[in-house]
């Protein structure tokens, strides 16, 4: 058997940058930008859902830990409330960090182009997509209002 880990809570301190009044960076191990530890030989755990129960007892089912600060590897229990999916997605909408239109890496199309494409009236979705460059399907969304609804 290997040796025993050190308690979370002492191994936590060594990387932990605090931000006066703000943030309190993790500087160790992240998957996907969140901050993580193991808490067993085989067991690993993200940190802002360990510090949000640490300090405010279980996660409810269909729950998630959302960050105020938007700073994935942040573990400031402050910065830290719970959602839905939903409400996480809203929150990230409203502080404009969503991929949509063309932020959306992706897009093949520019805000503009949409505009015109839905004030083309005398064409088919066939013949649109094949001057602008996309599928039929894509036309017919843009029309219909089911994509580019901000616009």
């Amino acid at each position: 058997m290997g040796p025993k880990l050190i308690p979370l809570e002492i191994r936590i301190e060594r990387y932990i940058i605090r931000i006066p009044g703000g943030c309190w960076l993790w500087t160790g191990a992240t998957v996907m930008g969140y901050a993580v530890s193991s808490i067993s030989h085989s067991r690993q755990v993200r940190l802002h859902r360990w510090m949000w129960e640490r300090e405010n007892g279980p996660i409810p089912d269909g729950f998630l830990v959302c960050h105020r600060c938007d700073v994935r590897n942040c573990i400031n229990p402050q910065h830290l409330f719970l959602g839905t999916n939903t409400d996480n997605l809203r929150d990230m909408a409203n502080k404009g960090r969503s991929t949509h239109g063309e932020k959306n890496k992706g897009a093949k199309l520019t805000a503009e182009q949409v505009l015109e494409i839905r004030a083309l009236k005398s064409y088919t979705y066939q013949q649109l997509a094949d001057a602008f460059g996309v599928s039929r399907v894509a036309i017919k969304r843009i029309k219909r209002r089911r994509t580019w609804t901000r616009i």
